[in-house]
């Protein structure tokens, strides 16, 4: 109380002016660290729904296949781009559609809010020249990568910009250990898109 008393009336030394600014230079940092934590949580939360939505409709796909009686065709879903196979089943509208036809949004809540910022397939992208809260399916190493925007709060084996792998894997019984799904021996159960590193969010 007694330094705000000084500070208006203008009468603060010099080592009790510094302790102020320092001060409030600590508190304006520690403001600004808690903020871009927040944007970084909110990253991942809208990155974690993101994934959580195609695998959704990965789901409601596979089922739809096995019901129609077309299990051989999920052999060519591993590693595919799931872009591509939600969007050939109608799950996905492309976003130019989208903003021509608002009402297709409507066949495809699952994956319209990924869409809005998928790039695209690539047969090489160098993720340098992606913006950060961007995903393309790069092609030569068959999966989806997400580039973190908030990289500061990012942590992965990857090196070179902050970004996160994934690729659509089946789940079935590997009776001969290959490795390999065998639509004619072997019973797939499911598709996934699963992350092909080890990462974490600070």
């Amino acid at each position: 109380m007694a330094l705000a008393n000084r500070w208006a009336d203008r009468n603060l030394s010099r080592l009790e002016l510094a302790f102020a600014v320092l001060t409030i230079a600590i508190l304006i940092g520690a403001f600004m660290d808690r903020g871009l934590r927040i944007f970084a949580s909110a990253e991942e939360r809208a990155m974690q729904a993101s994934v959580l939505n195609i695998n959704t409709a990965l789901t409601v796909m596979f089922f739809q296949s096995m019901s129609a009686g077309r299990s051989p065709e999920i052999a060519r879903w591993d590693h595919a781009n799931p872009m591509k196979l939600l969007a050939s089943s109608g799950m996905i509208v492309a976003v130019d559609t989208l903003q021509e036809q608002p009402e297709l949004a409507r066949l495809a809540p699952l994956s319209v809010g990924l869409g809005f910022r998928y790039l695209g397939e690539f047969d090489y992208m160098d993720p340098q020249a992606v913006d950060g809260g961007h995903w393309y399916y790069d092609f030569s190493e068959k999966v989806l990568v997400y580039r973190v925007r908030n990289s500061e709060f990012f942590r992965s084996q990857l090196s070179g910009p902050a970004r996160i792998r994934f690729a659509v894997e089946l789940r079935f019984d590997d009776l001969n250990g290959d490795g390999q799904y065998n639509p004619e021996s072997e019973t797939v159960s499911g598709a996934a898109l699963l992350p092909q590193d080890e990462y974490h969010w600070m």
